[in-house]
């Protein structure tokens, strides 16, 4: 990790327009801090890959700015020392070797071989450096880029559905990469449609549909504490009457209640202290792909 200070990632008012078609990112808005991992949603055609180009100054906003370190990407003096980014994996030459790869890398910015091999090894790939990145897995590309991206200890890491082609191992092997960097202090903002993959990773969500912000901050505020709790049970008018003088919602029957406001333990403690035999007890906690799917149904497809 690098001595320089931290870098966040901010996006104010940006709006972006191609030609008369309505805005594909319309006055976004949101931060991605260090130290935490920043999983940034939305439905196809919502506008993050839009986004993604602007912050690395690949697209020009029509208005707004995008920041990395309080700067946009076009005038930070030495970008890729700063900033590693996955954007796709398409760009990759098929008669190359991973090594070959970085190598090239590794030259325009002054890092040795050594550097290069750390990297390699850092990413799983060591076993592999003398192999045509024609011959790989998508896994395999999804690796070899991010150590492309990896190579010059950037402080800010950009990634767009970097989980394609992995299989289940690679998938917890990157859940765990990505929490290192970010325990290391790094700004980490990870695009991906694998909802259920992003709730076990990410500190942190923004969501955006039609190019507008639509919910964003911890992840455990955005999903929040809604779930409900079931209880079964031989006779629970009187646990029924003790969670609504709490403030809870009851329903359902004398035998099954749904509740919500409540956890279980809670639910529990007050049939213990009323001291009704339950048979059954279970809470029902809200996932982000519930939350994702309620902010952006509207749109009547799949994320």
């Amino acid at each position: 990790m690098q001595d320089a200070p931290p870098a966040d990632i901010e996006v104010i008012g940006l709006t972006k327009r191609f030609g008369r078609r309505d805005p594909a990112v319309d006055d976004l808005g949101f931060r991605v801090e260090p130290g935490r991992i920043t999983g940034f949603l939305g439905p196809n055609g919502a506008g993050k890959t839009t986004t993604l180009r602007c912050l690395l100054g690949l697209v020009a906003p029509t208005s707004g700015t995008a920041l990395i370190g309080g700067t946009p990407y076009r005038e930070i003096a030495r970008p890729t020392t700063l900033v590693g980014a996955v954007l796709d994996v398409e760009g990759l030459h098929p008669a190359r070797t991973a090594r070959q790869h970085l190598m090239i890398r590794a030259r325009a910015v002054g890092i040795g071989a050594d550097g290069v091999d750390r990297t390699l090894d850092f990413v799983g790939l060591a076993d592999a450096k003398d192999r045509r990145s024609g011959q790989f897995s998508l896994g395999m590309r999804q690796r070899l880029c991010l150590a492309l991206a990896l190579l010059t200890d950037p402080r800010v890491l950009i990634l767009d559905e970097p989980a394609n082609g992995l299989d289940p191992a690679g998938i917890a092997w990157l859940r765990t990469f990505l929490r290192g960097l970010a325990d290391e202090g790094r700004t980490v903002l990870v695009s991906s449609h694998q909802l259920a993959e992003m709730h076990q990773t990410v500190d942190d969500v923004v969501i955006i549909d039609r190019g507008r912000l639509v919910a964003s901050g911890p992840l455990a505020t955005v999903v929040g504490t809604g779930g409900v709790t079931r209880v079964s049970g031989p006779a629970l008018e009187h646990l029924a009457a003790a969670a609504r003088n709490v403030g809870a919602t009851v329903q359902g029957t004398s035998s099954d209640l749904v509740v919500s406001g409540l956890t279980a333990a809670q639910v529990g403690h007050l049939a213990w202290l009323l001291k009704l035999e339950i048979h059954g007890l279970s809470e029902d906690t809200p996932e982000l792909e519930d939350v994702f799917l309620r902010l952006t149904s509207d749109r009547g497809e799949a994320p």
